[in-house]
């Protein structure tokens, strides 16, 4: 069991906090701000609890990669370039609640994630600040099933406040793209590896 508390990092190349393959571990009341990539990362990491950090000026919020049975809340970002908060990559059976997300590219993504509950998270101002070509989305969820998504606010937003779809077909049409950035992370180091989820959201051309 791993405890990562009351740490502050800032302006880091890449991300901020950055946990591998962990179970049962603990990120609580830590500071990032002007990371290039995420503020905090978890790549395939299990059973464990995020919450009471403060996310500030990074690229990017909170990413769950292959992430599984997590409690994500009460967390603050703002001003994120990109996404708030992004789980996906077959990341199940969290818990995404009571997290205040203020002034960032995009609100809350799931991308192919299943089983999870989006709950009492309050999204404010998603696109009015950020990289060009987010869509300012309060809630985003791309090929997600078995979803619980109750008593969220979104307001002052400049995208839809909640937009349910599968934006990547196995044969996308002309008139149906869907562009994405990538982040940079080494895994080998711990703290960066190249990771193919989404670094921010996706822009839907409809046909």
């Amino acid at each position: 069991h791993s405890v990562f508390e009351h740490n502050t990092f800032s302006f880091n190349g890449t991300s901020g906090l950055v946990v591998v393959d962990g179970s049962s571990a603990t990120v609580t009341r830590n500071t990032v701000t002007g990371s290039n990539g995420y503020g905090i990362v978890l790549f395939g990491v299990t059973d464990s609890i995020i919450n009471k950090n403060r996310l500030d000026h990074n690229d990017h919020g909170i990413l769950g990669d292959a992430s599984s049975r997590n409690v994500v809340d009460d967390n603050n970002v703002s001003y994120s370039d990109g996404s708030s908060i992004d789980f996906g990559n077959g990341a199940t059976a969290n818990r995404i609640e009571h997290n205040r997300l203020d002034n960032n590219g995009d609100g809350i993504i799931a991308t192919n994630a299943d089983h999870n509950v989006i709950s009492k998270n309050i999204v404010t101002g998603s696109g009015n600040y950020g990289f060009a070509d987010t869509g300012g989305f309060g809630l985003l969820l791309d090929r997600t099933g078995d979803k619980l998504v109750e008593n969220n606010t979104n307001t002052r937003g400049r995208g839809p406040a909640a937009f349910v779809s599968s934006l990547a077909p196995p044969n996308p049409s002309p008139g149906h793209s869907t562009t994405r950035k990538a982040p940079t992370h080494r895994r080998n180091n711990g703290t960066s590896g190249n990771n193919d989820r989404p670094r921010t959201t996706a822009t839907h051309t409809p046909p």
